[in-house]
């Protein structure tokens, strides 16, 4: 005697609310990974120096604190 084949749960088919709140929610999480790589990407082009004032330069290292050196040629404040 053959065993029944298991079956799993039966999911009703969306309903067009649900579909349309995915895709909501899936657009928004976009935006927010979009604007949120613009901005880092952003920070790194115009030279952003950590709080400190125009004449430090800094880099970052990937892990840890970043490292600021003074320009060279600007004179000491």
């Amino acid at each position: 005697m053959p065993t029944p084949a298991v079956k799993g749960p039966r999911w009703p088919p969306p309903r067009r609310g649900d579909v349309l709140a995915v895709a909501l929610m899936a657009a928004i999480v976009l935006a927010l990974l979009v604007v949120g790589a613009r901005k880092s990407a952003m920070l790194s082009l115009n030279g952003s120096n950590h709080g400190f004032g125009p004449d430090m330069e800094c880099t970052s290292v990937g892990s840890g604190e970043p490292v600021c050196v003074r320009k060279p040629g600007l004179p000491h404040p």
